[in-house]
């Protein structure tokens, strides 16, 4: 009987902790197609000095937005409904240089945004027809926006922000100029370029 009990042992024991040590442990399967984890986004640059740090007042939120491409918070601004916004931004050692780098970047910054909006004007509007008498190239519509006035246009904020490399020490300063215009006013002079466009296009169609 104790043979029989042994060999019993000599049987089950070695079952069992075979089944022990085989066990799957408790992982989570991989997930195909999942995106390796990113790391961790590293600022390289810190913020030194900044305008009203003197008297003590924080950077507005609307710089913080601004700073990482977000005009979004202007738009909720009570001083700009019914605006058009227009923000441009200039680097460089000397401050006041950087200032007016930064100004001198408004024409720029609107022509650009009526080009912008002209070409989404003739693809989506009833102006789509524009392009019925020849072919609107872009620099067609590039010096139209050119010479289209930026009367009315303001100058309602400004904001500078020094930054030191972390990893240089170079340090440097920011300026950040926000500019509006009427909304009305500007949908004004962009049916003036959509006209002078038909216009230009007309000739064309002639030819």
């Amino acid at each position: 009987m104790k043979v029989f009990t042994f060999v019993l042992l000599g049987v089950i024991l070695p079952t069992l902790f075979s089944g022990c040590t085989s066990a799957p442990k408790n992982e989570l399967p991989a997930v195909e197609g999942t995106a390796p984890p990113q790391p961790p986004v590293v600022i390289s640059y810190a913020i030194t000095d900044h305008q009203g740090a003197r008297a003590g007042r924080p950077i507005p939120g609307w710089i913080t937005a601004v700073m990482d491409g977000d005009t979004g918070p202007l738009y909720i601004m009570e001083k700009f409904k019914g605006r058009k916004i227009f923000v441009t931004s200039a680097s460089g050692v000397d401050r006041d240089l950087t200032r007016r780098l930064a100004e001198s970047k408004i024409s720029a910054e609107f022509a650009s945004t009526m080009t912008q909006d002209i070409q989404s004007s003739l693809l989506t509007s009833v102006k789509g027809d524009v392009n019925k008498g020849g072919e609107v190239s872009i620099d067609d519509i590039t010096a139209v926006s050119s010479i289209v006035s930026t009367s009315g246009l303001s100058k309602d904020m400004d904001y500078w922000v020094q930054t030191t490399d972390r990893g240089t020490g170079k340090r440097e300063y920011t300026y950040y100029m926000v500019y509006s215009m009427d909304e009305f006013q500007f949908q004004a002079q962009l049916e003036a370029a959509l006209r002078r466009l038909e216009g230009k296009n007309a000739v064309l169609g002639k030819q």
